[in-house]
């Protein structure tokens, strides 16, 4: 249908006419054909010719095509003409053109098809480049590592520091017991702080100062984590985003590459998308209107032409019946008392002969004839004699 329209187009008939006019370089035209250009040029083609002219050739070619969308795959062009040569020529040459450009057409939304495919290819390329970016810039940071980390492994994390924390703490514990139960011993003894009860002393003071040490630097670190943990929804969110955002701009640019091959399938197939079935012949260009359509409407030009004559013919063939009906009337009217008048049929009988009778009867035709002055023959009466 939306090639069907565009053969309604000013665009198509004018590219049609630029392909009629070239016949006279056409090798491939028919002595038929030819003769059709022939009669093509001299009645539509004329030296110094305007675009007015030209505007009326195209109406004119507009008004002789009658293209149609026979199927839902078939497109049907022919063209009506004044000669059989001339249809010819004017059917082929459009068949050839609409084959030609129907390609064309096809291409061309192909082509448009392919180009935007391709900008929406490097588009996606860009996207997943900048996503992948901004997660590897993302993951490297330090503050995002525990962040990234999943919540069990965090915990666990803080698990094992809080261990060795009471570890230290115990052992804290420890040393101090057996710092004061030595110090205890050795009260009024003044001992030397590297042998003996005073070195034993001073060596677990400096363990118990080295595990405060060590003690501070894991409360520290679970202080830390566990004011990092509390980010762990919002950058894994922000994490999952942009993996999301990476993966769907993958899959666009995967199912870009299979439209864009499909595009290239297509554009290899176009030569064998259209074919001109059937070209039209010269036996086969037949009158636009058939010899039983003409006999039919003959036939009921005929009837009807047959039917006003008769009508008009019993219209003004009346002289006689309107001179017989007005003389029956005016006999009528005259004698409807006299007892000796008998009328029958429209016709007037007389009981009894009587000169005064005939000679009014003469009288009342000769009333009549006078008044009756339309008459255009004559007419013969009942007994022979001519009557007006």
């Amino acid at each position: 249908m939306k090639h069907a329209e565009y053969l309604k187009t000013s665009d198509y008939f004018e590219k049609l006419y630029s392909d009629l006019q070239n016949g006279a370089v056409d090798k491939s035209l028919t002595m038929a054909e030819k003769i059709g250009f022939q009669n093509f040029i001299k009645k539509f083609i004329s030296e110094g010719q305007t675009e007015d002219d030209k505007i009326k050739t195209l109406a004119a070619l507009d008004s002789m095509s009658r293209i149609k969308l026979d199927s839902d795959f078939e497109l049907k062009v022919a063209f009506v003409s004044d000669t059989k040569e001339t249809a010819l020529y004017l059917t082929n040459t459009a068949l050839r053109t609409t084959l030609k450009l129907l390609k064309q057409r096809e291409l061309s939304d192909i082509l448009k098809v392919e180009s935007f495919i391709q900008d929406q290819i490097a588009l996606a390329e860009k996207n997943m480049t900048q996503f992948n970016k901004q997660l590897a810039d993302f993951q490297n940071k330090p503050e995002n590592l525990i962040s990234l980390s999943s919540k069990e492994k965090v915990g666990e994390y803080i698990s094992e520091l809080m261990v060795r924390k009471n570890e230290l703490k115990m052992k804290i514990a420890e040393n101090q017991k057996v710092i004061d139960y030595l110090s205890q011993d050795s009260k009024g003894v003044r001992e030397s702080q590297l042998y003996g009860n005073g070195g034993r002393i001073q060596a677990l003071k400096l363990a118990n100062q080295m595990h405060e040490s060590n003690l501070s630097q894991i409360q520290a670190s679970v202080d830390r984590v566990t004011a990092m943990a509390k980010s762990i929804p919002v950058a894994g969110q922000i994490f999952d985003d942009l993996k999301k955002k990476s993966e769907i701009e993958f899959q666009k640019y995967k199912n870009l590459s299979e439209a864009l091959s499909k595009a290239e399938v297509q554009k290899l197939s176009i030569e064998s998308r259209f074919e001109i079935l059937e070209t039209a012949r010269l036996d086969k260009v037949k009158p636009q209107i058939s010899l039983i359509v003409m006999l039919l409407i003959a036939t009921v030009l005929s009837q009807i032409i047959g039917s006003m004559i008769i009508y008009m013919t019993s219209i003004w063939d009346s002289s006689q019946i309107t001179a017989q009906s007005s003389r029956n009337v005016v006999i009528l009217d005259g004698h409807s008392l006299d007892p000796r008048v008998v009328i029958e049929d429209s016709k007037i009988r007389f009981r009894l002969k009587n000169s005064g009778f005939d000679e009014a009867l003469g009288l009342e035709d000769e009333m009549i004839s006078k008044k009756l002055t339309f008459r255009l023959f004559n007419k013969k009466s009942v007994n022979g004699e001519d009557v007006p």
